[in-house]
């Protein structure tokens, strides 16, 4: 994935938290090990990416089980290296065109992206709506109904990890 179009989703997060300050997100870029985590904040300079070449995707699961988020969502090809166990957190799996087949992702749901959307505009509303419901549904009882609402719109870059306030 280029760099622009990571810096385009990580601004829509950036968005996505101006509008619901109770939603933190925390980022990490990711190849064969993890950088990060990045807070962000609406308004913050985006991290530089970081990494390239190569995908091992255990060394964010194993940073998740030290800090528990709700959800995971992670950009990906979807070429690289699982862990052997399924993580508990529900994980979307977001998979732009020439990505790996579905079956062969392990565990979690996999949302393809349009092969008439670049990831750079991954904030067409089938995309968003598909993320939102997912990480919405975590968040649970009247904080998840008044987040529907108000129409909530989540997009994630590479990884970004959503904890409750």
């Amino acid at each position: 994935l280029d760099d622009d179009a990571v810096r385009a989703l990580v601004g829509e997060v950036q968005g996505v938290l101006g509008a619901y300050p109770h939603v933190k997100a925390a980022l990490y870029y990711a190849d064969t090990e993890a950088y990060g985590p990045y807070d962000l904040r609406p308004g913050d300079t985006i991290p530089e990416p970081q990494g390239g070449g190569g995908t091992d995707f255990r060394p964010i699961f194993e940073l998740l089980d030290q800090h528990e988020p709700d959800v995971l969502i992670y950009l990906t090809d979807g070429y690289g290296d699982f862990p052997e166990q399924a993580p508990k957190l529900p994980t979307l799996w977001v998979v732009p065109p020439g990505g790996l087949e579905d079956e062969g992702f392990p565990f979690g749901d996999v949302l393809r992206l349009e092969a008439r959307l670049n990831v750079a505009a991954v904030a067409q509303q089938d995309v968003l709506r598909a993320i939102q419901e997912r990480v919405i549904d975590r968040v649970g009882g009247g904080q998840a109904e008044a987040m529907r609402a108000a129409g909530a719109d989540i997009v994630v870059n590479d990884l970004v990890e959503l904890l409750p306030a």
